[in-house]
């Protein structure tokens, strides 16, 4: 919703009307829908495309032989997507624990949904890097209290003083199955969370987290379109793009290993990383003398 709020006051600063479409499920349905729009000769599509359904991202080709098309995922940096930064903040997250002195750190994860810049990747890379131990993630559902039961569990093995859990709700959940436990947060397990959720300022103690900037990802989007290339607001619906868009559309259904130096360069480039950034919090402290890897 957030992403939706940024695109409409970026769109009415240019006098622009936003329509939003949920496209339904099943091709000829996507189809349809897709068709319906082109039709209207609106002067570009944003696909929020978060969860990558495979099946929205193969008409990311077939839409922008019609129109300047801008696709906000962490699928296909190739394509020229708009990254949503779980990559980095993952990776910024990790970063930070290490330099408090922990020795590694452990990753509860959130389903992924087949992302390939994802807030675990960036945690890998970032243990990788440091030459840490690296742990395979423990998988968590969207369920908080499957997080309370993971944090219980994670109590059990007292070198663990670090964990990066993959969202602010997961985060809360460990925190509370460590507190049950009888340990205390961030003395004995520093703790950190992921979207900036308001949840984590209110939790006892508050979470550390990566704060991404949703409304400035959505406003990023319009403004690309309202600079696009050769675009004079009224795009042609003639299929001039055809070629481009046919090898989008071929790539959005491959299967191809993440690029991290490609995503390196960008990140360097700053251009699609907005405001996102680390808030330090209560839930994270360095080790106790003696603890850790």
């Amino acid at each position: 919703m957030q992403l939706v709020q940024g695109i409409e006051l970026a769109a009415r600063r240019r006098h622009y009307l936003v329509t939003v479409t949920l496209v339904g499920n099943g091709h000829e349905k996507v189809k349809e829908t897709v068709d319906q729009l082109i039709q209207n000769r609106p002067v570009g599509c944003i696909i929020l495309d978060v969860e990558r359904s495979s099946l929205l991202h193969s008409f990311a080709g077939y839409i922008a032989q019609s129109l300047p098309t801008v696709i906000v995922d962490e699928a296909d940096l190739a394509s020229g997507s708009l990254l949503i930064g779980a990559y980095e903040g993952g990776y910024q997250i990790t970063k930070y624990l290490l330099r408090l002195g922990h020795k590694t750190v452990f990753h509860v994860s959130i389903p992924e949904n087949g992302n390939k810049y994802t807030r675990s990747l960036g945690w890998r890379r970032a243990l990788e890097e440091a030459g840490a131990p690296i742990e395979e993630p423990l998988p968590c559902t969207w369920d908080f209290r499957k997080a309370e039961q993971i944090g219980r569990y994670l109590c059990s093995f007292p070198e663990i003083t670090a964990i990066f859990a993959g969202n602010d709700e997961v985060a809360a959940g460990v925190i509370r199955g460590i507190l049950l436990e009888g340990k205390k947060v961030p003395e004995d397990v520093s703790v950190a969370g992921f979207d900036g959720n308001p949840i984590g300022e209110v939790t006892v103690p508050s979470i550390t987290t990566w704060r991404q900037n949703f409304q400035g990802i959505g406003a990023k989007a319009v403004e690309r379109l309202a600079h696009w290339p050769d675009s004079d607001d009224q795009p042609e619906a003639n299929g001039s793009k055809s070629g481009k868009g046919d090898d989008r559309a071929h790539k959005a259904g491959e299967e191809e290993e993440p690029d991290l130096d490609q995503l390196q360069q960008s990140r360097a480039m700053g251009d699609e990383q907005i405001s996102s950034r680390l808030m330090i919090r209560e839930s994270t402290a360095p080790p106790r003398s003696g603890h850790g890897r």
